[in-house]
């Protein structure tokens, strides 16, 4: 298992490596937002051309302070706080010997987002697009409003939708829409 979100981003990349000819646009969600910001970043240092598109959803930008640590808390407290966020699986939170199964895996991925700083904020050339949830209590609206660091002025939008953190399972039309929209997919 990759140590950090910028390995995590180096794999991603260069399995991406045979399209970088291609038009591309990055999403990803809460952990997938971290991989996405330091994959664009990459590709624009690496392949020299921005992403044709950032859309961060449920993230932190990079270098915010967390609004809280779950990644060291003991199980019973760890689980209780995943059931608290949402979109965890009912049918595995009620069956104790199968969530014991993803306990190590889930806390390795909470504890690599928690590690994660990221670079200071240098303008990306990609236009950036952050949704979120209006109820995410992990997500602050400094927490939001810090995006505009990452892009050069007027390149980064804000669309914030009714939700809690995993608002986008109720909203998948919306995100959807804001999309197809915004890579002119209609």
């Amino acid at each position: 298992m990759p140590d950090s979100i910028e390995q995590l981003a180096d794999a991603a990349l260069q399995a991406l490596d045979t399209i970088c000819d291609k038009q591309i646009a990055f999403f990803g969600h809460s952990m997938g937002g971290l991989i996405a910001v330091e994959l664009a970043r990459k590709m624009e240092i690496c392949w020299r051309k921005p992403a044709r598109a950032l859309f961060v959803s449920g993230c932190r930008a990079p270098g915010e302070p967390l609004t809280r640590c779950l990644s060291g808390l003991d199980d019973e407290l760890f689980i209780r706080q995943l059931a608290g966020l949402g979109g965890t699986e009912s049918v595995l939170l009620e069956q104790p010997a199968l969530l014991r199964l993803f306990l190590s895996t889930l806390r390795q991925d909470i504890a690599l987002c928690e590690r994660y700083a990221g670079p200071p904020p240098a303008p990306l050339q990609t236009p950036i697009h952050v949704i979120w949830g209006t109820e995410d209590d992990l997500i602050t609206d400094v927490m939001i409003d810090s995006w505009r660091k990452f892009s050069t002025e007027g390149n980064v939008f804000f669309y914030p939708l009714q939700g809690d953190h995993f608002y986008h399972q109720q909203q998948s039309a919306s995100v959807c829409s804001i999309i197809y929209e915004k890579l002119n997919l209609d």
